[in-house]
């Protein structure tokens, strides 16, 4: 049986795709092949929770046409995915390393966000992010619109 990976479900087949959810896959790459120039082009929300090799350079250019997206668990994405997020309605960066800066960004240029998921500073067994108290503070009173939701584990 053929190995399907993100390349090949990013080659030009699912044009009409509204909601992806990778999901736990496992090692998708850096997730680079969702951000080629004409993949996925209808995509709207996107799930990649869990994906540990998942990196947020690599699907800024994808992210910024979404509404969702999650990144629940992906260790190596930080604040760089943020700057670009203009459509974003809900965003979940819980345990990764999203920081001030991070948020910062998204309190400038995601006008539409409504929703924001952080993980817990206290209580979990992973990294919950390099943001701090203060920078969550100035997000809050700059966007005090958006939702900020805790997540634990």
């Amino acid at each position: 049986m053929a190995r399907c990976g993100v390349q090949t479900l990013c080659s030009g087949a699912l044009t009409q795709l509204r909601e992806l959810s990778l999901r736990s896959a496992g090692d998708i790459g850096d997730g680079a092949a969702l951000s080629a120039p004409g993949a996925l082009p209808s995509l709207t929300s996107l799930d990649l929770s869990w994906c540990h090799s998942v990196r947020g350079d690599a699907i800024a250019a994808c992210a910024g046409r979404l509404q969702r997206l999650t990144l629940h668990g992906c260790e190596l994405v930080d604040s760089t995915v943020c700057r670009d997020l203009r459509a974003l309605v809900e965003l979940d960066v819980a345990f990764t390393r999203v920081c001030d800066v991070g948020l910062m960004a998204l309190a400038a240029y995601s006008s539409n966000l409504r929703r924001l998921v952080l993980a817990s500073r206290s209580d979990n067994l992973w990294t919950t992010g390099n943001w701090s108290e203060g920078g969550l503070g100035e997000f809050r009173r700059l966007r005090p619109e958006v939702e900020v939701v805790f997540a634990s584990c």
